[in-house]
């Protein structure tokens, strides 16, 4: 669309407003028909309206004429204005969307895969097979030769013990037989507990010839990750010489915040990379998640099981790792990933169909997949999604332009507050404020709400605002607005008290602005406004009592919110007097969780923020001024 087209269409507006106000620009005189009808707004703040020409009381300047119509919703476009705007319109529709999580990790070692081993008894190492670190090692490969006469000892004892039970199978005596079958039988069982293996007993019952050396093995296969055994070193019993892992299996410890968790379950699917192999992609599975938030770095571990046959990955590695939530309706996350209902409750990774043992502790399967979270529970419904590119964002709150109206005169179009759910990829899930098949503009929706915003309607730039309609507070002496400028101005001290974290300060102060409004002489002002002041008089002291009853300071500033909003509100409906300077509204966006709040102070003066006080002394900024009496 050409630049002059877009132009054209956005001025548009601007010439109604100047073509509606052109008679009341060269004065102010006007007819008091017209002023009686006549809506008037200010050019820069189109959110105020008043029925009658004044100044605008955010920037001061002359309000003008508000165009006629321009109080109805939505923006009509020709066919012709809607061709040349090239707007992109799409249906409103449900669809299968995905929500990746992307989390950074590193490699582990498979606790449930690494040995240990220690010396049998005491002795000398006689030969060292592993002599470093980094040897890969079978189950049943020899370690060390070992030298213990605690472990010769045992050997001849089992050699006696046979030799005295060959002997008593010749004799006739059940006893002498008996007897002698416990004893090599007791022999047996203490060389079996001293570790050595079962074909290293049958050569010793073959041979009856006892050694002062003997061999360790691996009990698994592996890497020999630590060694601490010499050659030649005198040992202790259960003193550790070699540990091995097995790095077939490796675990991903990826580090998931609080606010990822929501879209993280068990038995999910995980794909990662690495940089020692660009380009290329490794996969697991999720098996656990840890029971405590790490304090420092806020985030929970989750275990990802990894196959590492080729032995390529290593512990250590840095991952990146995306997990796909499917999304159901609602932009909720199906319930699980385990589709077997059988699960050991000890070890989460055994599951099965049917009922049985744990092949890894022997505890008998039970039926937990269900009680424990981890069931696979399908929702045919699928969630109702919107472009990425459809919404204008501003803030917590979004809006989409939506189409009402399709006629042979034009097409109407009007802006909706929806709520949105996740991103997934191109799309937002709709929570809630659309329909299925409603038609929405899905580009160049700014044209629409450009328009909106030039003749003072609801826009995105006006999400977050209410329309200021101004009233006139007549009747009211200059001595009464030098009272209520008081108030005003001792509510900047108290913001200040309260950036200065001194709450004792911030209520003696309160009680002060409590007496400048008790001393106002209400019954001097005329019957026309009495009404109105004498009730926001009452309401303004019942917020700062709220406020005056608080100890702690963070409660406090919750209420002083309440109080700011309704001094400024105050000012803007009543005229009032100071000599201290121009009041202005300052703002802080990260006040209250990032909702924002605002606090009034004079205009020009440094930021002096009452919700953070010492830890955030300078956040904010001066938005715009408050009405002020001349």
């Amino acid at each position: 669309m050409k630049i002059s087209n877009l132009i054209l269409i956005a001025c548009a507006p601007l010439a109604i407003i100047a073509c509606g106000g052109g008679e009341h620009n060269s004065s102010h005189g006007h007819s008091e028909t017209e002023s009686e009808s006549q809506t008037w707004t200010c050019s820069m703040h189109p959110n105020v309206q008043a029925p009658e020409f004044g100044e605008c009381p955010i920037c001061g300047m002359d309000l003008i004429p508000l165009a006629p119509g321009a109080n109805s919703p939505g923006v009509t476009l020709s066919h012709e204005q809607h061709t040349l705007s090239e707007l992109v319109t799409v249906k409103v529709e449900r669809r299968p969307a995905v929500h990746t999580v992307h989390l950074i990790g590193r490699l582990h070692q498979d606790e449930t895969r690494v040995a240990t081993i220690a010396a049998w008894a005491g002795g000398r190492i006689e030969r060292l097979f592993v002599d470093y670190t980094g040897v890969k090692v079978r189950a049943g490969d020899h370690l060390v030769e070992l030298y213990s006469l605690e472990l010769f000892n045992a050997q001849q004892d089992f050699v006696v013990a046979l030799n005295a039970l060959d002997k008593a199978e010749k004799s006739n005596d059940a006893y002498i037989k008996k007897l002698s079958a416990s004893t090599a039988a007791a022999a047996e069982i203490r060389l079996m507990q001293y570790g050595i293996r079962d074909d290293q007993v049958d050569a010793l019952r073959a041979t009856r010839q006892a050694k002062d050396t003997i061999e360790m093995a691996a009990p698994i296969g592996g890497i020999v990750v630590g060694k601490s055994a010499k050659l030649g070193q005198y040992v202790k019993e259960g003193q550790e010489l070699f540990t091995i892992s097995d790095l077939s299996k490796l675990w991903l410890v990826l580090d998931a915040y609080e606010k990822d968790l929501a879209w993280l379950r068990y038995g999910q699917d995980v794909e990662f990379s690495v940089d020692a192999f660009p380009g290329e992609s490794f996969s697991g599975k999720v098996v656990f998640f840890d029971r405590e938030i790490d304090l420092q770095t806020r985030t929970l571990g989750v275990r990802v099981e990894v196959d590492n046959a080729d032995f390529k990955l290593r512990p250590g590695m840095l991952s990146r790792a995306g997990i796909q939530a499917k999304l159901a309706s609602g932009g909720h996350l199906h319930a699980g990933a385990s589709d077997k209902e059988f699960m050991c409750p000890m070890h989460n990774g055994v599951t099965s169909d049917f009922p049985g043992d744990c092949h890894k502790c022997g505890m008998p399967l039970e039926s937990l997949a269900m009680s424990l979270g981890f069931a696979s529970v399908e929702d045919s419904a699928h969630p109702l999604l919107i472009p990425a590119s459809a919404p204008l964002l501003t803030g917590k709150r979004a809006l989409v332009y939506i189409q009402s109206e399709n006629t042979p005169d034009g097409i109407v179009y009007e802006p909706r507050e929806v709520v949105l759910g996740p991103r997934a990829g191109d799309w937002f899930v709709v929570n809630s404020g659309l329909e299925e098949g409603d038609v929405i503009v899905a580009q160049s929706a700014f044209v629409l709400d450009s328009e909106q915003q030039i003749n003072g309607k609801f826009s995105m730039m006006s999400a977050e605002q209410q329309s200021t309609t101004l009233t006139k507070a007549e009747g009211i002496p200059f001595a009464i607005q030098k009272q209520l400028g008081h108030a005003l101005a001792l509510n900047v001290d108290l913001s200040k008290a309260l950036a200065s974290d001194d709450l004792p300060a911030a209520k003696k102060i309160s009680s002060q602005i409590k007496q400048v409004i008790s001393q106002v002489d209400i019954d001097s002002v005329s019957l026309e406004t009495f009404k109105d002041l004498r009730s926001d008089l009452n309401k303004m002291m019942t917020l700062l009592n709220n406020f005056s009853k608080h100890s702690d300071i963070e409660m406090a500033r919750i209420d002083f919110e309440l109080v700011e909003l309704n001094a400024v509100a105050f000012a803007a409906k009543y005229p009032y007097h100071t000599s201290l300077g121009k009041l202005a509204v300052f703002h802080c966006p990260m006040a209250f969780d990032d909702r924002g709040a605002n606090w009034i102070q004079f205009s020009g003066e440094k930021v002096e923020n009452p919700y953070f006080g010492a830890s955030m002394y300078r956040c904010g900024l001066e938005q715009s001024l408050v009405p002020k009496s001349n």
